[in-house]
Formats: C-alpha cells, sequence, structure tokens
C-alpha cells in the first residue's frame, strides 16, 4: 500500500453514479483487457440508447465530464446525473419485456463510460489538494494516478491552482502510474505554478512517476540516486525557511516484483539515507504495510524498518469518510483507578508522570485488543482541575501531565497504526460560572502542548452542557486539526435542558468534524442518543460523522445525570459491568445504527474492546492481535476437561445467557439520587482549598433527608 497519506477521490458534478461489489468490478477490469469485446460493448450501448429513447429514459452526457466512483456493493442500476432530470419509467404492462432487457444491456453503458473516463480503480486520488488553513509546514501528497488522461489532467491542473495565494497551494505532488512515454512531450504535462520533474517507465507500457513541485520552493533533481531499473525518482528539496534539505521520493513497485528488484530497490533507499536521514518516500508499494504479520516478513520492509523509516498513517476523517470502521480505547479513569494509579474523587491524571509504564502497558493492551486510537490520557488535566479542593496535583502542573501523556499515547500508537487523539474535557471553570474566556484559557493550555506534539485529532470530549462543548470546540477547530466532541448526556438532552438532537446540531455549526456521546450511560441509552442527534442533524441537511463510547455499565435505571445519581458510583458498580458478550451486541447496535467512530468509556476494559472489533471483523478486513488466544464464541472451550463446559463452545449459548449477579437480595433497579444541581448552582462553585469538615456534614446531612423523603419517611 502507499507510504503516503492519501485522501480518497470522491464523486465529481457531472459524473457517472453507480455501484458495483469488488468481484464485478475485477470482472469488468478483465472485460476491459479484451480488445475484441470493445465492438459488442459498444453495439449494445447504441442499442441500449435507442431503448432508453423509447422508455422515456433521457441520459446524457459528454466525455469530459464522464467520472467514475465504485463503492462496496450493489444498491441500485446505474444512473446518469444528467443534465436535465431524466422522467421515470412507468412501462407499460405490453413493454415489460422491454424494460427487462433494458436493464441487461445498461451494463453495456457502462463499460464504455468506463473506456471513455479512463479511470477503472477504486477511489485513486484525493479530492482536496490545498493544505489545511494556517498550514505552515511543507505539504505533499501521492496519487496513484493510473494514466494521468486528459480529463486528469485537466482535473488536476484545476485542483492545484484554484487558490491564487502560492503560500496556500500544495508544495510537492507524486504522481505514479501516469502511463506516460518519450513520445509525450514535456509541455503537455506541465501545469502553471509547478515544476515538472517526470521519469517514464522503459522499455514496456505502464508505469511511470511525476512530480509537481511548487515554484515557491527550492527543489533539484537527484538523478545520481536513480536507477534505470528501478521506478524511483527523487528530489531534494529546502523547505521554507529551512537550511536543512529532506529527500523526496517518489517510488512505484510492481505487483509482481521479485525479490532481486525488492533487494535493489531497499538498497536504493538506503543508499539516499546515508547522504541524508531527512527522507519523505511516497508512493505505491503493493505492499499491506498495516498487516504487521505480513508485512514485517518482507524483505524490504525488514529494509525499511532497519532506516528507522514510518508509516505516514491516514488521518481520522480519510478514515472515516472511506466507510471505515474506526475503534476508539476504553476507560483509562477507572482502570487505572482499580489498579490503584489513579486516585478516585478529583480523577486527575497525575499517573502520566508517576508511574508511566501503567499507563503505558494499559494504552498496549487497548492496541492489542483493536483500538485505532491511542488517546491521551488527560482527561480532567487542565490548571484548574488538577488543583480544585486542594489536589495536589497542580505541584506537577498542566504542562508536565500533558506532554508525560503525549509521549506515551505517540510511543504505543507508533507500534501499530494507531491515531493519536488529544483530549480536552469539562472543567471547574465552567461549573463556577467564569465565563467562556476563562475556560477557552484552560482548554488552550493543554491545546497548545498537543499541537506541539502534533496529535492526529483532537477530541472535546465529557460535556454536561452543550455550551461549554461549543466552546472547547471553538478552541479546538482553531488550530486547523480535525476536531470531534462528545457529549456525557442521554436521550433526555444536557443538563441544562437542551434536547440531544438540538445539541448536536449546535455543535456542528461550532464547527466539529465528529459529533457523539461519552460516558455516564450504558451503550443502550448512548447509541439511542446518538439516533437523536442524526435523526436532528438529518433534518437540518448536515452531514457529520457519529461517534459513541458509552460506559462499560449497564445503566437502564439512571436519570438524567447517568450514572453519577446511581447509589452505587462510583466505587461499587461492578455488578452492572457488562460481559464481552454484551460488547458483541453494543458493537452490532452502534454498527447498525450508523455510528463509524465505536470505542469505550469507564469500565470499558481492553476485553471488550477486543469483542468490538471481532464482532466487527468481517466489516474491518481483520482481527486484532489479542484474538490470537481468543477463539470467537468460547471455541477455546472445546479443550476444557469437563464436558458441560465443552458444550458452552457455541455462540448461542453466550448469545442467550442471561448471568445472574450471585446476590440473592440485589435489587433489580436503583433509586438515583437526582438532586438536580448542575452549572450555576452555588452548590458547584468549585475553589482550590481543600473541601472542610462543615461542608462535608452539609452535604451529608443533605444526603440523608434525600434518602428519607425516598423512603417515603417524612
Amino acid at each position: 500500500m502507499d507510504f503516503s497519506v492519501k485522501i480518497h477521490h470522491n464523486i465529481v458534478e457531472g459524473a457517472l453514479l453507480t455501484m458495483i461489489t469488488r468481484k464485478q468490478f475485477l470482472l469488468l477490469k478483465l472485460v476491459m483487457a479484451c480488445g475484441h469485446v470493445f465492438a459488442v460493448v459498444l453495439l449494445l450501448t447504441i442499442f441500449s440508447v435507442l431503448l432508453s429513447q423509447f422508455t422515456s429514459i433521457t441520459p446524457e452526457f459528454d466525455r469530459s465530464t464522464v467520472r467514475l466512483f465504485i463503492g462496496k456493493e450493489i444498491s441500485a442500476p446505474p444512473t446518469f446525473n444528467c443534465k436535465s432530470k431524466p422522467s421515470k419509467c412507468t412501462p407499460c404492462e405490453l413493454n415489460l419485456k422491454l424494460h427487462a432487457l433494458l436493464r441487461f444491456v445498461k451494463l453495456g453503458q457502462f463499460c464504455l463510460c468506463i473506456l471513455l473516463s479512463g479511470d477503472i480503480a477504486v477511489n485513486p486520488g484525493p479530492n482536496n489538494l490545498q493544505p489545511p488553513v494556517g498550514f505552515r509546514g511543507l505539504s505533499v501528497c501521492h496519487w496513484n494516478i493510473q494514466r494521468l488522461t486528459d480529463t486528469k489532467l485537466e482535473e488536476l491542473s484545476l485542483m492545484l491552482t484554484s487558490n491564487n495565494n502560492s503560500a496556500a497551494k500544495l508544495d510537492v505532488l507524486i504522481l505514479t502510474e501516469t502511463f506516460g512515454s518519450s513520445k509525450i512531450p514535456d509541455s503537455y504535462y506541465m501545469i502553471p505554478g509547478y515544476t515538472l520533474h517526470r521519469k517514464d517507465r522503459i522499455g514496456k507500457k505502464g508505469g511511470g512517476i511525476i512530480a509537481y513541485v511548487n515554484e515557491k520552493v527550492m527543489a533539484s533533481r537527484r538523478r545520481d540516486l536513480e536507477l534505470d531499473d528501478l521506478e524511483t525518482l527523487w528530489l531534494q528539496i529546502c523547505p521554507h525557511k529551512s537550511k536543512r534539505p529532506i529527500l523526496i521520493s517518489g517510488v512505484y513497485r510492481p505487483p509482481s516484483a521479485n525479490k532481486d528488484y525488492n533487494e535493489s530497490l531497499g538498497k536504493n533507499i538506503e543508499n539516499a539515507h546515508l547522504q541524508n536521514n531527512e527522507l519523505i518516500i511516497l508512493g505505491d508499494f503493493n505492499l499491506d504495510y498495516i498487516d504487521f504479520n505480513c508485512y514485517s516478513k518482507h524483505c524490504l520492509a525488514k529494509a525499511l524498518n532497519s532506516l528507522g523509516l514510518t508509516q505516514m498513517k491516514r488521518g481520522i476523517l480519510e478514515r472515516l469518510d472511506a466507510g471505515e470502521v474506526v475503534i476508539g480505547d476504553g476507560g483509562f479513569v477507572f482502570a487505572l483507578e482499580k489498579r490503584g494509579y489513579v486516585r478516585a474523587g478529583p480523577w486527575t491524571p497525575e499517573v502520566n508522570v508517576e508511574y508511566p509504564s501503567a499507563v503505558k502497558e494499559l494504552h498496549r493492551e487497548f492496541l492489542r485488543a483493536g483500538a485505532d486510537v491511542m488517546q491521551t490520557f488527560t482527561f480532567y488535566a487542565s490548571d484548574d482541575k488538577l488543583g480544585n479542593r486542594g489536589n495536589t496535583a497542580a505541584q506537577i502542573g498542566c504542562q508536565a501531565i500533558n506532554q508525560a501523556a503525549c509521549d506515551i499515547a505517540f510511543e504505543v500508537a507508533n507500534e501499530g497504526d494507531a491515531l493519536v487523539c488529544g483530549g480536552v474535557c469539562q472543567t471547574p471553570t465552567y461549573l463556577s460560572g467564569k465565563g467562556k474566556e476563562a475556560c477557552q484559557r484552560e482548554f488552550e493550555k493543554q491545546i497548545e502542548i498537543f499541537l506541539k506534539n502534533d496529535v492526529d485529532f483532537l477530541l472535546a470530549e465529557y460535556y454536561e452542557h452543550v455550551e461549554e462543548a461549543e466552546w472547547a470546540v471553538e478552541s479546538c477547530k482553531a488550530t486547523g486539526k480535525p476536531t470531534a466532541v462528545s457529549l456525557c448526556i442521554g436521550p433526555q438532552g444536557d443538563l441544562h435542558g437542551i434536547p440531544t438532537g438540538e445539541c448536536a446540531v449546535r455543535l456542528a455549526h461550532a464547527g466539529a468534524d465528529i459529533i457523539g456521546i461519552n460516558c455516564h450511560f450504558g451503550p443502550d441509552e448512548s447509541i439511542e442518543a446518538c439516533r437523536l442527534m442524526k435523526k436532528a442533524l438529518d433534518a437540518a441537511g448536515i452531514k457529520k460523522h457519529l461517534m459513541v463510547q458509552p460506559l462499560g455499565y449497564l445503566t437502564p435505571d439512571a436519570g438524567k445525570q447517568g450514572f453519577i445519581d446511581l447509589p452505587e458510583f462510583p466505587l461499587a458498580l461492578e455488578p452492572r459491568l457488562m460481559t464481552r458478550w454484551d460488547a458483541h451486541k453494543f458493537a452490532r447496535d452502534a454498527y447498525n445504527a450508523g455510528i463509524r467512530y465505536i470505542g469505550g468509556c469507564c469500565g470499558i476494559e481492553p476485553y471488550h474492546t477486543r469483542a468490538v472489533a471481532e464482532e466487527l471483523a468481517k466489516e474491518r478486513g481483520k482481527l486484532p492481535k489479542a484474538s490470537e488466544k481468543h477463539g470467537p464464541w468460547g471455541e477455546g472451550l472445546r479443550l476444557h476437561t469437563k464436558p458441560w463446559v465443552r458444550a458452552r463452545a457455541r455462540r448461542s449459548y453466550w448469545e442467550n445467557l442471561n448471568p445472574s449477579s450471585g446476590r440473592p437480595f440485589s435489587s433489580r433497579m436503583s433509586k438515583p439520587d437526582n438532586w438536580g444541581v448542575t452549572a450555576g448552582d452555588k452548590d458547584l462553585v468549585q475553589h482550590k482549598e481543600s473541601t472542610t469538615q462543615e461542608e462535608m456534614d452539609a452535604v451529608i446531612s443533605r444526603a440523608a433527608n434525600k434518602e428519607l423523603v425516598l423512603n417515603g419517611d417524612h
């Protein structure tokens, strides 16, 4: 696969829209390879056009606007995006056979469109070649163009030159499989504002590499590093305001490459590395870098790893835009409290500095269980929370804790293909009513550290009030980083009475790219809240990705504030703990609700995450590393010594089990406390001084009175 970050190319205006399966796609490629079939296809097409006229279907298209989008599964016959909306086909009864024939020969139209477009790849390239707003680094991109046709060159030129500000233009674009030849002059490929470098395949058709370099960038060709028998193109670039040059290479490794080719390519890259260890390699290696079991055994992979070269990962939005399932990690706060590293009550993450190995190992367990995101353990890591009510974590400080959390998350993420997410959450400043500017100052102290470490995206999580979440989104979005946001609310809305759906719309208007729910509620309530969000977003005509990271506890009896109101919170929640089979159900329900970012919060342990990854293994095309020791649905129980236990090695048993709590006098449900206190109430005003005994006596007395009322004793 590619070593560059790829932004998948989607539908262009005037495009032919169709959806086919991968088997059908491969079959069409085979058909296209057979030249003698073209005449038959053309005749079918002419015939189908005549039939279309007869049945009131009027497709119109021209060569300059044809593009192709390949989806995952067939959902409708091919449809043209016409200049005028075609009338619906309503054949009379006598015309039914003719209509059926028309549906068959539409394949002919489809094949001709593929030939006209010259584009038969699955989503071959980017849909946006502009760097993010405010970007100051070197922007590079790779596109496996799969034949640089007139149409693609025209579109490429528009993409590269659409911004008149040269500083906001892409610096380097590498194209592979250009299918160029010596018969085509350089002038044909020229794009204003860019310097052209090209290397065509010698001796046979296909292959070829082109590099476009922004004229404002100092660049030179390094032909001394290029070999005739390798498809590599080397450039030396001086980034903006930098005196240190770097080497950038465009590479195409054919799928049929043999051992000698791989060794030669590895030595070529190694030779370049000896001259300059600042390397960026972009291209199509036709090698599964993500599947470590496969990749690590490859001789080329070993050579690249020995040089310290690492994969430039696809971002969170690229993955979600492609329809992939992204699995988040689980609940660090509760997991580390149970292990003796976090103090219940303040819940602050000074463990990053005090016991970094404990945090690192938990990250590693979630990575092994299938998590795609390593979220920095920076929950309640704002300055105002670290020093709230006498908490001594303030002595370590916001900067040290957040930096340590970033170091740990990046170290583990680089052991796999995980992204690093920097998280900020609600603050005592908001609860104390100190206003927007004060809250955003707290957010920005953390965000500054996340930017310094270049996290992959930002997450504003755990907000009981949509107003504070909006402020957090604004602070995150101002950085130019992809921004996710999750509220810790249920279907009843936020604690100021704003409906859940309205909260989602407000967060979308604030600029969030991903919107959802985390913590406070179990899977069922959290998914229901996400459904309400989706319904409201759809009604507003807003398209956003959804995320859900619920508790690892079941909370059907929770009130508006979720599990915090339950009498078992926080130190006796274990009877409510989800089983791994509950996690399977949660994953499937979330997926069916249209949610593609699926993770967990307090109570979610690595084995829950593994269950989510196993349930969605078919959709993701892989199993997590942790599944090596875990057969699906208790398969390993086949090896048990007791026959009645062996009989449980089946899905139907575990899926239908209603587990007991083992507590004969335990109630089915609890009565939430429901104090009804929220931001703006004097009881929630926070302070740096330790909680006094007088304050404790007051809340204990109030709790006792509440219990009397609940029990009916007045």
